[in-house]
């Protein structure tokens, strides 16, 4: 059997050349494991909707902490709406854009395959799809990028994929969609989403660049290692026991002090190491 391939807003609808019947995902109830795919007649629903991700099993990045700014101007960067001072962030905090002012910073790390997981540093929360755990937003464009617990959904896996000029574009293993700049608008508060890949090359709403940041936070012992020694020595410090040979990285959540809440945004952050 020989098929056309028709691109839409929308993704691609994969179209039989035998009857013109669309690639189809049988049923309106989600997405799943087991899930039966036959042909139907065209009706613009999300699930004759396709898409094609460029397959790089190689590291394309190298683990580490980086602020994400839009290509075309480095001062701004991807930010989490609300304050980490004040313990806003959360499941489904919604991820925007921001002048390159504040402290949001992303620990990229290589998960196999040619995915990466991005997990908010303060946090400890990672970059995810909104309702990429159920439901069906995850099939749509404009859905919104948030922020989740760790979990074994690929919506929050991505895959890296490096462009010109040392750019890249990141794409989501659970449907292939692209993280993308709300209109490519470059302004404080602009959404951040996600939405197909504009071209092979992508549009500037939908490439990025990556700055290194060497973060010691959470280091409070000084041996160049973020581990579980360094919450048994913020804990003693907590109950006046010994002090602190760095205490600038103690402050976890970035309110200026150091006290229990740091703590637990310690522990927070090493279970989800």
């Amino acid at each position: 059997m020989r098929w056309s391939i028709k691109k839409s807003d929308h993704g691609y609808s994969i179209i039989s050349k035998s009857n013109a019947w669309c690639l189809d995902v049988e049923g309106y109830d989600g997405v799943s494991n087991g899930s039966n795919v036959h042909v139907w007649s065209d009706n613009g629903n999300p699930y004759q909707r396709w898409c094609f991700i460029p397959y790089n099993p190689k590291k394309t990045v190298d683990d580490g902490i980086y602020k994400i700014h839009p290509a075309k101007d480095t001062t701004y960067c991807l930010d989490v709406s609300g304050s980490a001072s004040k313990k806003e962030y959360k499941n489904n905090q919604n991820i925007q854009l921001w002048d390159n002012t504040g402290d949001d910073s992303f620990k990229i790390e290589y998960v196999s395959d040619g995915y990466y997981r991005i997990q908010e540093v303060s946090s400890g929360l990672y970059v995810d799809i909104c309702n990429g755990n159920g439901g069906k937003d995850f099939l749509k464009c404009g859905t919104n990028i948030q922020l989740f617990s760790k979990t074994s959904s690929r919506g929050q896996l991505w895959s890296i994929q490096k462009l010109y000029k040392n750019t890249y574009t990141f794409i989501s293993a659970l449907n292939g969609y692209c993280l993308d700049l709300e209109n490519g608008v470059l302004e404080n508060g602009r959404n951040v989403s996600q939405y197909t890949l504009d071209s092979i090359t992508a549009s500037h709403a939908q490439r990025w660049t990556l700055e290194p940041v060497n973060d010691s936070t959470g280091d409070v012992n000084n041996d160049s290692k973020f581990n579980a020694t360094d919450a048994v020595q913020l804990k003693k410090f907590l109950l006046g026991i010994t002090t602190l040979k760095a205490p600038e990285n103690a402050d976890l959540n970035g309110d200026g002090k150091i006290n229990v809440f740091d703590l637990i945004a310690m522990k927070r952050r090493l279970t989800s190491k």
